[in-house]
């Protein structure tokens, strides 16, 4: 099992990164009018947040201490904020959610897993 679960957690750390630059790109996208370009990516982004989530929610439940710091809801809150954001059509907001608090989100997950990973390898 501690094979796998490694496996799972260098996914993520590969991963989680390239969410990070999305959100940014998008945001950029959409700051300088470019929402189309931001909207190509979108089905891919939201696709990868749910692998992450999901990734994140299986090694939760492989132990109750494993990755404990990590709090599912709080990128589900963004997510909603996100998703009002888009049926409002409001791109500032859309932008400021993907740059500043989908983003911190993400990242925060990264050291978290780049954390965990290391104190199971020593183990």
């Amino acid at each position: 099992m501690k094979k796998e679960l490694l496996e799972l957690l260098e996914s993520l750390e590969n991963y989680v990164p390239k969410l990070i630059n999305a959100s940014s790109d998008m945001a950029e996208n959409i700051q300088s009018g470019n929402e189309g370009k931001a909207f190509l990516i979108l089905k891919d982004y939201i696709e990868g947040i749910m692998w992450t989530v999901e990734a994140i929610d299986t090694i939760k439940s492989l132990g109750s201490q494993y990755l404990t710091e990590i709090e599912l809801e709080l990128l589900n809150d963004k997510l909603k904020c996100f998703e009002e954001a888009m049926l409002n059509q409001d791109y500032v907001l859309l932008a400021d959610i993907l740059e500043y608090e989908i983003k911190e989100v993400l990242s925060d997950y990264l050291n978290t897993i780049t954390d965990f990973k290391m104190r199971i390898q020593d183990v």
